[in-house]
């Protein structure tokens, strides 16, 4: 039996009921003897969508099943149409949404579909849900459990690690992301290659947050932020933020994940081709992102909705 965990989420009519019903749908809809295990049902405030929404209501259960991710993908499709979801705007309000987060320990990597999911390490809404039926599942990408990476966000304020190409606006967009909340600062190597122990990382980290704004982002070239990691003898390696949001440009005509492809692996969120050389991960740890878009305003967009993520208020519904 493989294990796999799917997210729920609803803010349209009676959430918790939806949600239930899917959970129920679910359940029905897989092979006999797999098993679904359902969180408590969380409310958050909607993140990353139009304004005027409603609170959703969040759950995760992890499943025992004997399906294949794709196979799963389809059933939680099929419950989505039938319980009336309609796919227009990305993050509006929904009757129902479901995601798979992980499967087993296996990285997908497909326009279609990707597993881990792309936003699940920085979401508080999700992990913590997560926790009561999956606390110790592993995310293979930051290679942390499913605890440990929202403890990771629990840290102080929203701190991003922004990586992108030269040609790219990176100060002027993280500005504009935080709207004045916050600091934007430069990556350098010497700040990189800084190490301590978990316990005295810890303990400088909670001293800098209690003195810092409320949100930060520390800008990196991506080249220079790759030369930085290219030696094996690179002292202990370590990301600097809770989250590492690498965002490049796309190209109209072709899918970015082919575009991407060798970034994709060095961010261990897919397996190397086995026909090519190997490709060498960014020796850093935690929670990562990668974004692939021109368009500038939606990038911005992106960071501030990862950031709100980070940050949101979850508490168990009533």
């Amino acid at each position: 039996m493989h294990r796999c965990l799917i997210s729920f989420g609803a803010n349209i009519g009676d959430a918790k009921a939806t949600v239930l019903y899917a959970a129920k749908l679910l359940q029905e809809m897989l092979s006999k003897g797999d098993s679904v295990e359902l969180s408590r049902l969380y409310q958050t405030p909607p993140v990353g969508g139009p304004s005027g929404q409603s609170p959703f209501i969040n759950a995760v259960a992890a499943v025992r099943t004997s399906l294949s991710p794709w196979e799963v993908w389809h059933v939680i499709r099929s419950i989505e149409h039938q319980l009336g979801r309609e796919r227009q705007r990305r993050w509006e309000a929904r009757r129902i949404d479901l995601d798979i987060l992980l499967y087993d320990e296996q990285l997908i990597w497909t326009p279609q579909l990707k597993i881990p999911h792309p936003r699940m390490c920085m979401r508080q809404f999700i992990l913590k849900p997560a926790i009561d039926v999956a606390a110790d599942w592993i995310d293979p990408a930051s290679a942390m459990s499913i605890e440990t990476l929202s403890k990771r966000l629990q840290v102080g304020p929203s701190k991003m690690l922004l990586v992108g190409p030269s040609n790219l606006p990176l100060e002027e967009t993280a500005l504009k992301a935080i709207e004045d909340q916050g600091t934007v600062s430069r990556f350098t190597e010497a700040g990189a290659e800084e190490s301590r122990t978990e316990e005295s990382r810890a303990g400088h980290q909670q001293e800098e947050l209690a003195n810092s704004p409320n949100r930060s982002i520390v800008i990196a070239d991506l080249g220079q932020f790759s030369s930085a990691f290219a030696s094996v003898s690179h002292p202990n390696p370590k990301q600097l933020e809770r989250l590492a949001f690498v965002w490049v440009s796309s190209v109209e005509g072709s899918a970015w994940e082919d575009q991407h492809h060798d970034l994709a692996v060095r961010l261990r969120f897919c397996e190397s081709n086995p026909r090519k050389p190997a490709i060498q991960h960014w020796p850093i740890d935690g929670p990562r992102y990668l974004l692939a878009t021109s368009d500038l305003a939606w990038a911005a967009h992106e960071i501030t909705a990862a950031l709100d993520a980070m940050d949101c208020v979850v508490e168990v519904a009533e």
